[in-house]
């Protein structure tokens, strides 16, 4: 081999180490880069574990308290609604300590109730210790006996919906009659029927020769020029014993007791107030309320609610002081005492009767969840 061909030979032989060192070079910066990328993936993965395990607590923790047992404290478990309170308290998890902090805080009136707010945080892996879930709720002032008497039914529906895509002032089971207005045969009438603007919701009272809701058109009714606006809701009857002091009322009630409304203004017209039984322990009760129809003007009322003495005798008690266990209260779920310049139709007003007491005790309406109305202010 000559001179220049072993020259040759050497430098290739250097190249051929050079190309190496720097193969090695990225071979060990590709894998600082796979070390990185599992070291996030299993930080990504403890961080996504405990967040999943404060989650749960906080969930334990909301529902613990809207499964409280008695309005008063308790002290112990199950928990009392008195005891909800803010609090904060540690807990050891599987791979973290959790902060559990309860923040409570009252609903302002004439709501009864409290918000409820659990925020749950911890520190990760890397020592960041803003890691935090959360979650909010309202918690009802309702003593658990009671608590069904809330869902009585209703025909209304949430503010801002529009069932059938007409007004929520009308019952949701009255027929449109394909013309911007829907029909309505109260419970109990017989020849008359309430037709319902789409629109406004305001009332026309009409006669009618069907006897069913169903069978209404809009050529077989006859409307005249009077306006009204709905108020409707359930009278609740307790029956059980939820307490020290018997609610009881007894069944007959259904058939006798009428709500009614006592009108300040408009002082022209007449209240149509109509009820039926709803079922074994409630009545349901519509009530077409005159108001003006004045052009420039907004129709409303101004009155309040009362309950007839249709009763047998002695009825609805005169003074809230009554201890007779014949005569009768009527308590309101935290409504208006009296209606002033109302321009929409309530619905779902509703109301409980209890008996007014035992022969020797006066007895109360529930509290806090409803107030006394009659008599009452």
């Amino acid at each position: 081999m000559n001179t220049t061909l072993r020259r040759r030979f050497r430098r290739q032989l250097g190249v051929s180490l050079i190309e190496a060192l720097v193969a090695l070079a990225v071979m060990a910066i590709g894998m600082l880069g796979i070390v990185g990328v599992q070291a996030t993936l299993r930080t990504n993965s403890d961080v996504a574990k405990q967040r999943s395990e404060a989650l749960r607590l906080a969930q334990r923790e909301v529902e613990k308290w809207r499964s409280f047992v008695v309005l008063g404290a308790t002290g112990a478990t199950p928990p009392g609604y008195a005891d909800m309170i803010t609090s904060t308290y540690s807990e050891g998890g599987v791979s973290a300590t959790f902060n559990v902090t309860r923040t409570v805080t009252d609903l302002p009136d004439p709501r009864k109730g409290k918000a409820l707010k659990v925020q749950v945080g911890w520190t990760d892996r890397t020592s960041n210790a803003f890691q935090q879930v959360q979650l909010s709720t309202m918690v009802a002032g309702i003593a658990p006996d009671f608590a069904a008497t809330m869902v009585v039914g209703g025909d209304g529906d949430a503010v801002g919906q529009q069932p059938k895509g007409r007004n929520r002032g009308i019952p949701i089971n009255a027929k449109d009659l394909g013309n911007g207005t829907s029909g309505f045969i109260p419970p109990g009438t017989t020849g008359v029927a309430w037709v319902f603007n789409n629109s406004t919701g305001l009332i026309r009272l009409c006669s009618t020769g069907v006897a069913a809701t169903s069978g209404l058109t809009s050529s077989n009714v006859t409307c005249g020029t009077d306006y009204a606006l709905l108020l409707s809701g359930y009278i609740h009857y307790s029956l059980g014993t939820p307490s020290a002091t018997s609610y009881d009322s007894l069944p007959f009630e259904a058939s006798f007791l009428e709500a009614s409304v006592h009108q300040t203004s408009p002082v022209t017209g007449t209240v149509i107030c109509l009820s039926s039984g709803y079922d074994a322990v409630s009545r349901v009760y519509y009530c077409a309320v005159p108001v003006s129809n004045t052009p420039g003007t907004t129709p409303s009322w101004s009155g309040d609610l009362r309950f007839d003495t249709g009763l047998p005798s002695p009825g609805m008690a005169a003074a809230s002081s009554s201890i007779l266990s014949a005569q009768r209260k009527a308590c309101r779920y935290h409504l208006a005492a009296s209606y002033t310049n109302e321009s929409k139709s309530q619905l779902n007003q509703n109301y409980l009767v209890i008996r007014a007491g035992n022969g020797s005790v006066s007895y109360s309406c529930p509290s806090p969840e409803t107030q006394l109305h009659q008599p009452g202010p």
